[in-house]
Parts: C-alpha cells; sequence; structure tokens
C-alpha cells in the first residue's frame, strides 16, 4: 500500500512538473516590438504580396528591387539575420494616391510571430495625387520560426 501512495505521488509531482515547463517554453507576447524603417507611396511591387526576408540572398533581391535612399539602403545591410526577419509588405498598384500600408501590430506566441498588417484608402473626396503608386512597407521583426500575417479588424 505504501509503494501505490509513493508512485502515486511521484506521477502527482511529474504531472505538475509538466505542466509548468511548457509555461515557461510557451512565448507569448501580444505586444512584440517591430520597427518600421521604410514606408512610401512610390516603388513597391504591382502587385500585393508580402515579403519575408530571412537570409543575405533574399536582402540583396529587396535592395536590388528597391529605389530606397542610401540611408535606408544602409540600415537594411546592417540588419543581423541571425536576430531579426525583414519584412517587405506591398499594397499593389492603384491609380491614385492616398494609399498606405502599415503594421500596427505585432504579436508572438510560442515560434510563431503574428503580423497585423494596417491598409488604408484616401477619404472619399479627399484630394489626392493623381498618378499610379505601389505604397510599400520595410519593417523588421524579431526572428521566428513562422510569420503569420493578418488584416487590421477595424
Amino acid at each position: 500500500m505504501h509503494h501505490i501512495s509513493s508512485l502515486l505521488a511521484i506521477i502527482f509531482l511529474m504531472t505538475l512538473s509538466n505542466c509548468d515547463s511548457s509555461k515557461k517554453t510557451q512565448q507569448n507576447n501580444p505586444n512584440a516590438e517591430f520597427t518600421v524603417l521604410h514606408k512610401s507611396e512610390y516603388g513597391g511591387k504591382d502587385g500585393k504580396c508580402y515579403d519575408i526576408i530571412k537570409n543575405n540572398n533574399d536582402r540583396t533581391q529587396l535592395l536590388l528591387s528597391l529605389n530606397l535612399d542610401e540611408e535606408t539602403a544602409q540600415q537594411l545591410k546592417g540588419v543581423d539575420l541571425n536576430t531579426h526577419t525583414i519584412l517587405a509588405l506591398h499594397m499593389g498598384q492603384h491609380n491614385t494616391g492616398g494609399y498606405s500600408i502599415d503594421i500596427s501590430n505585432v504579436e508572438e506566441n510560442g515560434d510563431t510571430t503574428y503580423v497585423t498588417v494596417e491598409e488604408k484608402g484616401p477619404e472619399p473626396g479627399a484630394m489626392v495625387t493623381m498618378a499610379l503608386t505601389n505604397p510599400y512597407c520595410i519593417a523588421l521583426v524579431e526572428k521566428n520560426e513562422t510569420i503569420v500575417f493578418k488584416a487590421n479588424e477595424k
């Protein structure tokens, strides 16, 4: 009888320690840090897409595809891709100005980072540039295994 109670006590303690360790490994940060390096109404891709830059080849392609000022280009070249990921959010081509794309929040949950993307258009009747625009945004987030994009629910 003493062995059974000892065995039950050990199982109970193992169960408690397993629950506790899972909480320690589960990282949940609803307001993770991110940095917007550059935004522009002009120069993004013609189609809507989100690029995740995790290696030097992809960073080089991004630098070649965008017409960036020297300061922004140097910032991108200086990003440590071992600790951060570069995001390039392209809104696609629009017939007028007044459009923008941005990040409103970043949330980390374990090995997944959720990026909330906010797109804005011109207010009805607003004075806008009558030119083709291709809004984009370049941002940095902490490196994580998976990045998921979601639209801002407003």
